[in-house]
């Protein structure tokens, strides 16, 4: 039974069983580079040195200048790449450590007192935001830093040049780790059962590295 889950891998169990399955607890299919996942490391490799080291940022990332330049004025201690986890018991732990069972990277973080800031770089649409993500970190940052009350949080699509926020308190903790967790319970339903029913959709035909299965459209 897979026993680390992540924001990513929750959204892949929701998007496709089989897909997960196959690639994530099987481990059939190694991950696929693409123009858009190499833009995409590209992107986060830029914010990353620009917030350590004062690196320029190269040309093709300038339209983030802005937002990066913002984030570097606030008061605060400010990390990039944070990598944070939590046992089964909501402990925070190392993100490696035996017994993780949430994970999540923050692209961003700047804590200053109470709040804590979160942004995570998109290199995608945003025609369909998912502030779920943005949920998550905030909750692991929660089990982290016991200090913080309040976490402002956006997902910024870079070749949009556009933002969405999200907030989130401690005082929702509780409901929402209750929600997280019957998520899980659902993908540990599906093991029991071994029920990895394929779910196809328009993704199939061009995207899914799964090629066995029947609703692949690219065999």
């Amino acid at each position: 039974m897979m026993e680390r889950y992540s924001h990513s891998a929750l959204k892949q169990f929701g998007t496709c069983r089989r897909q997960f399955h196959e690639t994530r607890i099987l481990e059939l299919w190694p991950r696929e580079e693409t123009a858009q996942t190499v833009y995409g490391t590209a992107l986060h490799k830029a914010a990353e040195d620009f917030i350590n080291d004062g690196v320029c940022v190269p040309v093709e990332f300038r339209t983030m200048t802005p937002v990066l330049n913002s984030l570097m004025a606030m008061k605060g201690v400010k990390h990039s790449e944070m990598e944070l986890a939590v046992t089964m018991g909501l402990a925070p732990c190392a993100f490696n450590a035996p017994d993780a069972w949430m994970r999540g990277i923050c692209d961003v973080v700047i804590l200053n007192g109470t709040t804590a800031r979160v942004l995570d770089w998109k290199s995608g649409s945003n025609k369909y935001p998912d502030v779920s993500q943005l949920t998550l970190m905030a909750l692991l940052l929660f089990a982290h830093y016991p200090h913080v009350e309040e976490v402002k949080s956006a997902l910024v699509f870079v070749k949009h040049g556009a933002m969405v926020k999200h907030s989130t308190l401690r005082a929702q903790s509780k409901t929402l780790w209750a929600g997280i967790r019957m998520d899980v319970a659902i993908v540990e339903r599906c093991h029991e059962l071994n029920d990895w029913r394929p779910h196809p959709s328009g993704l199939c035909a061009k995207y899914c590295v799964v090629r066995s299965c029947e609703h692949n459209g690219r065999n």
